[in-house]
């Protein structure tokens, strides 16, 4: 026994054991060095051998090998630091780059970390760890120098694109020789002095976000299974870091972009409430001022002339709006035609020369009146002249000048409006025909509008198979438009018939036809003062006028007297147009039947106009309602009348 304890390795517990005469428990751990430096932590405990009559003649020593045990409190711990780690930001870069340095020396003499980025070719890599900052750098320089190759079989691409991890339990030479691209590679890899290396993949949901690289170099250790499961153990827990964080900023994002469409649409719905304002204040004021007061002649007729012209610009304001849903929405159509363009754009100069004399601007047009017609939509393209005149006219200066040109370019017709206006700075020229964009969109600005004009124009050009471009050397120094239209843009002609609100209404008189005295005319609205403007245009050309503001009163006043003509508004309360259309047509013709009746409304759009026709009414004017217009309406439905036939 002597022998045996003399031979053992010196510990406490044996010494202790001896001591003391008892059992010696597990209190503390010895590591022992193998040759090969490999450490092994061994716990021991002793406990005396003792004779019959008591006396110690020996003790009996039990050594255990805890270095699972250790690791597994080692790898806890870890675990703990780093999940602290992750947790204290949302900042995932900086986190995840922590965790790589946490993991120095414990887990790797090297880590890295690579994330994946959309639309770049390589990863990302977020961080490099080691002791030795010179040898970061190096690191650093070999990524540089010699990225990772997509197409490799192995490494850091292929462990991205399969989501496999990759375990190299020794780095032999040939392996650094076979990944070298050249001497100097080599090289450089040799001067890291890799030994032993994992590669596990940053996987959440499914998805490859990047991944963790660990080597053992200098320290000579190796790494084994139980040392890769851990590794992605801690890969996953990175990955959930990242995929929280990249969600959390998406989420800020696109409250962001809410907050930023939110704080859009009101400053838009602001800009529509004071343009369309300013002119319904005109309107309401001079309406309440010619209602209450005696005027002469003179200032009544300003009165008129001023509620006239806001009326128009309203008008101009929603039907902008309604070409904007329209282009939205895809259902801008073309009404298209053979078009003299020469004569389009002098119908649009003739329009802004009353505000181009107001300002003392010269209009300096020249057009080739040898161009060739296109075919188009003339309605359009002088919508998109228009908008670019009275858009140079608005922007120059009194006594400036609007210069228009008009050529045939190879085969296309090019039109050119250059003013010598404020110009465009260079920072806004890219969103010039952008919708609602306006450089100058505060309370204070100089100029009112929508910021549609341009946008609608792009659209319409667009439309027409051409391009618009605007040109400008910056603010003060005037702006260039060019449009360029393909000469056959489009086939052949579909419709001339559909007429556009968007015209320009200035005629305040109208004819008064002969046949239209004695009509007897239904007129339904449920708008009071609808009816009343109405009424009011036809009977002054001698139509006999009934009205009614519903559907049933309608009815009534058929079954009373059979109308020659049927004016009626479509939105109404209970029963709409629709309505009344559907229980006219169905009544007999010697009881109205077949009257012949004209849908007067607010629904403009081509699909209603459509809607309406199929419904019954034989024709559609849209509001507001010109007088000339409305009377030209009920003169052509007089020839479908059960009178003008004798019957």
């Amino acid at each position: 026994a002597s022998r045996a304890i003399a031979g053992l390795p010196s510990s406490p517990r044996r010494r202790s054991a001896l001591e003391t005469g008892g059992i010696v428990g597990l209190a503390n751990h010895t590591l022992l060095v193998a040759r090969d430096g490999r450490e092994t932590p061994i716990d021991d405990s002793g406990a005396p051998i003792r004779g019959e009559d008591g006396e110690i003649l020996g003790v009996v020593l039990v050594f255990r090998d805890v270095s699972e045990r250790k690791l597994h409190e080692a790898q806890a711990s870890f675990l703990a630091d780093a999940t602290a780690v992750l947790a204290e930001s949302l900042d995932y870069e900086a986190t995840v780059a922590r965790v790589a340095s946490l993991s120095v020396p414990r887990l790797a003499d090297w880590c890295a970390v690579d994330v994946v980025v959309d639309g770049q070719r390589l990863p990302k890599r977020l961080a490099v760890a080691h002791i030795d900052p010179e040898k970061v750098a190096l690191a650093r320089e070999i990524y540089v120098r010699y990225p990772p190759q997509p197409n490799a079989t192995t490494g850091l691409f292929n462990v991205l694109r399969t989501g496999q991890p990759e375990l190299y339990a020794h780095i032999p030479d040939k392996l650094l020789v076979a990944a070298s691209v050249d001497e100097d590679h080599l090289r450089l890899a040799r001067e890291l002095e890799l030994r032993s290396a994992m590669v596990v993949p940053l996987i959440a949901r499914g998805r490859v976000l990047g991944a963790l690289t660990f080597v053992f170099a200098e320290s000579g250790r190796r790494y084994r299974d139980r040392d890769l499961e851990f590794a992605q153990e801690l890969a996953r827990r990175c990955a959930i870091a990242i995929e929280n964080a990249r969600l959390f900023a998406s989420e800020q994002d696109a409250r962001k972009t809410a907050d930023i469409a939110h704080r859009a649409k009101d400053e838009f719905l602001a800009v529509v409430s004071h343009e369309l304002r300013t002119p319904l204040n005109a309107i309401m004021g001079w309406a309440k001022l010619l209602a209450g007061q005696d005027f002469d002649e003179r200032r009544r007729q300003r009165a008129v002339e001023t509620i006239e012209r806001n009326s128009v610009a309203m008008a101009q304001l929603i039907e902008d709006l309604l070409d904007m849903s329209r282009i939205i929405s895809g259902k801008m159509r073309l009404e298209v035609q053979s078009v003299d363009v020469v004569r389009v754009v002098e119908a649009a100069i003739e329009t802004v020369q009353p505000a181009a004399a107001a300002k003392d601007i010269r209009l300096m047009p020249v057009l080739d009146t040898t161009v060739p017609h296109l075919m188009g939509d003339p309605t359009r393209l002088q919508q998109i002249v228009w908008n670019l005149l009275s858009n140079a006219v608005k922007f120059t200066p009194k006594g400036g000048r609007v210069e228009i040109t008009l050529h045939k370019v190879a085969s296309t017709l090019e039109l050119t409006v250059v003013d010598t206006g404020k110009g465009i700075a260079p920072e806004f020229l890219p969103n010039v025909f952008e919708a609602f964009r306006q450089e100058d969109a505060s309370t204070t600005r100089t100029r009112g509008g929508l910021g549609l004009g341009l946008a609608i124009s792009r659209q319409l050009v667009e439309l027409h198979g051409g391009r618009i471009s605007a040109k400008s050397e910056g603010e003060g120094r005037g702006a260039a438009f060019t449009v360029s239209l393909p000469i056959s843009a489009v086939g052949p002609s579909r419709s001339v018939h559909d007429r556009t609100a968007r015209e320009i209404r200035e005629a305040s008189e109208y004819e008064r036809p002969p046949q239209l005295r004695g009509l007897r005319v239904l007129v339904v609205d449920d708008d009071e003062d609808a009816r009343r403007l109405v009424s009011a245009i036809l009977e002054d050309c001698g139509c006999l006028v009934t009205t009614a503001a519903k559907v049933t009163e309608a009815m009534a006043r058929i079954s009373e007297q059979v109308p020659d003509v049927l004016l009626s508004d479509i939105g109404m309360p209970e029963e709409d147009g629709f309505d009344l259309i559907e229980r006219v047509r169905a009544l007999p013709r010697q009881r109205g039947g077949d009257v012949p009746a004209a849908a007067l409304t607010a629904y403009a759009r081509p699909e209603d106009r459509r809607r309406l026709l199929n419904a019954g009414y034989s024709m559609h004017l849209p509001k507001p309602i010109e007088p000339a217009e409305l009377v030209a309406v009920v003169a052509t439905l007089t020839r479908f009348s059960h009178r003008a036939d004798g019957k």
